[in-house]
């Protein structure tokens, strides 16, 4: 896979989940793809089941720290915290994105601090 390619994911996919853009956000995504995340009880399998998952998701300001590419594998370390409370402390987490042959991510696994989250959203 071209690395532009992956870097281009890098730089839009957060642009758009800084935005709240879930339509836009959810076009870097596959038919078929899953979806994991710490914060979640349950894998997402499916767009079509991703998009209603999607209008739970609170606004979030996401900083990238780093990100790592080896192939079609995107890792990204990152701080987030609610939307306009820049008081917050961020929480840390850590994505991984595994793209397919079309450049549309297949696999997504998110994983956070769960602590520093939950401090997060009670301020």
């Amino acid at each position: 896979m071209d690395r532009k390619t992956v870097e281009s994911l890098f730089e839009g996919y957060w642009s758009l989940l800084n935005e709240a853009d879930w339509i836009g956000l959810l076009d870097y995504f596959s038919e078929d793809c899953s979806f994991t995340n710490s914060a979640m009880d349950t894998v997402v399998s499916g767009k079509d089941q991703l998009k209603k998952v999607a209008d739970s998701w609170p606004p979030v300001e996401t900083i990238p720290d780093g990100h790592a590419i080896d192939g079609r594998r995107l890792v990204v370390s990152r701080k987030e915290r609610p939307l306009g409370q820049v008081a917050a402390t961020p929480y840390r987490g850590v994505s991984s994105f595994l793209l397919d042959d079309k450049g549309k991510i297949k696999d997504y696994a998110g994983t956070f601090n769960m602590q520093e989250v939950i401090a997060a959203f009670s301020s």
